[in-house]
């Protein structure tokens, strides 16, 4: 099993091997907002006349695209225009209900700054639409 250090290492067993890259997640990972995103799916779901829960969000969808999402929640196929109008809607709900809240987690800067220090190339993967205001989190 591989486990990251903070020096910018992979421990196997008693051997060091330098890495190179670390790939992140980003809802969860780098920010703590997944109930930000679970109220807004759910609020999205009642609008909709919907009976989805946050357990569906939690257990079914967190990690899924907006489009892989709303077939699932309406039952049907979903127009690439009214997907669109969808995500937009709950995205501007998620960060206007998240914003006050905008935080890396705890020691995330120093975990950061320290694999950045070791010469690790960083990057962020996500299923998430670019938001700007949660790409500064990393800086």
């Amino acid at each position: 099993m591989r486990h990251a250090t903070a020096r910018g290492s992979l421990r196997y067993g008693a051997a060091m091997t330098r890495a190179l890259a670390a790939v992140f997640d980003l809802d969860g990972t780098l920010v703590d907002n997944m109930t930000f995103h679970g109220d807004s799916w759910v609020a999205l779901a009642r609008r909709l006349g919907s009976a989805a829960t946050r357990e569906d969000f939690e257990l079914r969808w967190a990690g899924k695209t907006a489009r892989e999402i709303f077939p699932a929640l309406l039952g049907r196929e979903v127009p690439e225009a009214e997907a669109a109008a969808l995500e937009q809607e709950k995205e501007s709900a998620y960060r206007a209900a998240y914003a006050p809240h905008l935080s890396a987690l705890s020691g995330l800067h120093a975990f950061l700054d320290r694999l950045n220090a070791a010469g690790v190339k960083l990057a962020i993967a996500s299923a998430a639409p670019v938001r700007s205001e949660e790409r500064r989190v990393g800086k």
